[in-house]
């Protein structure tokens, strides 16, 4: 059932770049149904990480087939784990984006045309730009970003004297439009990412995870840990 929930997505993917990885056996037939619904091209890789050994495990059996789980050390399965801070990662896990798109309609005071708005690198310089950086450049870059549209933000009172004038503010005006719309887009979004961070308290809550993750001394984040769960910011899914 999984399998044809996977070749449905391939067939009609919503993201550029699939990694998959199986937790149990895949015969090869399903293996080549996958390759054969990726039309695309947009899987990069396919791992089986949980093998069936019954042989290791006959002196003990039981009703429910027992699973060897290998795990290479290449693999880091703490991470994906932790709250994650990259401006697309927090997009998905905090506002949720299907087909691109990111419906920012429960957002307090949103406009009427930024209730919905649309994240694609191929059509966002900004976004390819800045996808993968950290949310804390994010902050420099969209200062950055908005400081270079109002050195092209036309002047009010632009004189249109001549043709010559008309004609360059005409071939100007929908390249200002569109960066218009960029900036608007971005700096809503890197905003309600900020009220959730803030809302949810989910710095404090990273601190915490990074502890476990990275010190062998579990003591202090134990209480970290009581702590954040007595705390009414903290969700129940980010105390998970």
């Amino acid at each position: 059932e999984n399998v044809d929930y996977m070749i449905q997505e391939l067939r009609r993917p919503k993201y550029t770049i699939y990694f998959i990885y199986f937790s149990n056996v895949i015969s090869k037939s399903d293996v080549k149904s996958l390759a054969e619904a990726d039309e695309q091209e947009v899987v990069a890789e396919v791992q089986q990480v949980i093998t069936k050994e019954y042989e290791l495990f006959e002196f003990r059996r039981t009703e429910v087939p027992p699973l060897l789980l290998i795990l290479d050390r290449c693999d880091d399965a703490i991470t994906p784990l932790l709250n994650q801070w990259t401006y697309q990662a927090m997009v998905h896990e905090l506002l949720g984006i299907n087909n691109n798109r990111i419906d920012l309609s429960r957002v307090p005071g949103i406009s009427k045309d930024l209730r919905e708005v649309v994240l694609s690198a191929e059509n966002d310089e900004f976004y390819a730009n800045n996808m993968y950086l950290n949310f804390a450049e994010i902050g420099s870059n969209i200062k950055n970003l908005m400081e270079d549209f109002q050195k092209k933000k036309p002047k009010e009172q632009q004189k249109l004297e001549s043709i010559a004038d008309m004609k360059a503010f005409v071939e100007n005006y929908p390249q200002f439009k569109k960066m218009s719309g960029t900036v608007s887009k971005h700096v809503t979004v890197v905003g309600e990412l900020s009220r959730l961070v803030s809302e949810r308290n989910l710095l404090e809550v990273s601190e915490v995870e990074q502890e476990l993750a990275c010190q062998n001394d579990h003591s202090s984040a134990l209480q970290n840990i009581k702590r954040l769960l007595q705390n009414p910011k903290v969700t129940e899914f980010d105390a998970a």
